[in-house]
């Protein structure tokens, strides 16, 4: 279904994702050398799904971690709590990669540490290292003739981790070779400078990969995207509502789905459709934000509200800033703040010194953050 509100699993779930399935099909592909696939893309434009359709067409053994939800567990991403998560996806996969032919019950007894006894009994699974066990999926795979795939979403919270994560991740790719890493991130910048795809003394500089970059529907995209979920719910539709509906979300996926879920799956009105996707839109992108915002919270706000005020040049979001906040901030002060935003991806830099906000439904919900914080 269209407007299934959970990421996507079947390529008949996406629209208009061709293009961008077939760069990842065919990085994954055995025959081709790319090791490193990255796929990015602001918040709820539909990286998971895109992630979930290609592992599954790929038809290769994968294990997948959300890195995002490792993190929120401690607020680290410790080398332990990784290979858990690995070793745990691996463990929930074994019926999916069973029905592909492969035989890995005992190389997941390998692959853990855990000997059995002759009378059955299991000892105690022993503490195991991120690289030994790469190493040992590695070895499986060339014995099976494969390409084991490792799917990391969220992976720029691996920055939240004293396992110094690129070394390990350029030794795979020089070493290991039936192994891929294919990884996401939401926060653009911050992801590609925690990997240092530019930075001369990073491990994975100058490291071959495929990037993919999944943006949002364009307005015919969006308007045809909520016709074709409308019509396989054979729900009639106005198709000046769906204008509507496109031109306040601006072409954000997720946003387009959760309309179209509340339109035609829960039968809301147009007008409560809409309004509670940025109502309830709102919650998340503010549960998100807190975070981080909390070190200069006040700043943040202000800069934000700037920007969604129209005074969007570098000069008027300073002096809204001290008004504000009642407080004066200096230039490589304020640089650095509107640099966070721009990497966690809540700015987009139009030109030198003008920024705007790339979401509507963030815009709603900085209005909300604001009455509720700011005086």
């Amino acid at each position: 279904m269209l407007f299934n509100p959970d990421p996507k699993e079947d390529r008949n779930e996406l629209f208009d994702r061709e293009n961008e399935l077939k760069m990842i099909e065919s990085s994954l592909s055995p025959k081709d050398k790319t090791r490193l696939i990255i796929v990015y893309g602001i918040r709820r434009i539909g990286k998971t799904s895109l992630v979930n359709v290609a592992l599954k067409e790929s038809k290769l053994p994968n294990v997948y971690i959300d890195i995002r939800g490792v993190f929120s567990k401690s607020g680290v991403v410790s080398e332990h709590l990784l290979v858990k998560e690995l070793l745990e996806s691996f463990m929930t996969n074994i019926p999916y990669l069973e029905r592909l032919g492969y035989k890995v019950r005992e190389f997941w007894y390998r692959l853990t540490g855990i000997t059995v006894q002759s009378f059955g009994i299991q000892k105690t699974m022993e503490r195991r290292f991120l690289i030994q066990v790469l190493k040992e999926i590695n070895k499986w795979s060339i014995e099976n003739d494969t390409v084991f795939v490792i799917a990391l979403d969220e992976a720029q919270y691996l920055r939240f981790s004293k396992l110094n994560f690129n070394v390990s991740l350029a030794y795979s790719i020089d070493n290991l070779k039936n192994i891929k890493f294919l990884i996401t991130g939401s926060e653009v910048g911050i992801l590609r400078e925690f990997l240092g795809l530019e930075d001369y003394n990073s491990p994975i500089y100058g490291r071959p990969r495929q990037e993919v970059y999944l943006d949002r529907f364009k307005e015919e995209q969006s308007v045809d995207f909520l016709r074709k979920g409308f019509e396989e719910l054979k729900v009639n539709y106005n198709e000046e509502e769906l204008r509507e509906v496109e031109m306040k979300v601006d072409g954000v996926v997720g946003w387009l789905t959760l309309y179209g879920f509340y339109r035609g799956v829960k039968k809301l009105s147009h007008k409560e459709a809409l309004n509670t996707v940025f109502e309830e839109g709102s919650k998340t992108v503010i549960s998100e934000m807190e975070r981080i915002i909390q070190p200069s919270k006040d700043r943040y706000l202000a800069i934000l509200e700037a920007v969604s005020s129209g005074l969007n040049n570098w000069e008027r979001i300073k002096a809204y800033v001290e008004a504000k906040t009642n407080k004066r901030i200096t230039n490589s002060k304020l640089d650095k703040l509107i640099k966070n935003l721009v990497k966690y991806g809540y700015l987009n830099k139009i030109e030198r010194g003008v920024y705007k906000i790339s979401d509507p439904v963030e815009m709603h919900a900085i209005l909300k953050l604001r009455e509720t914080h700011l005086p």
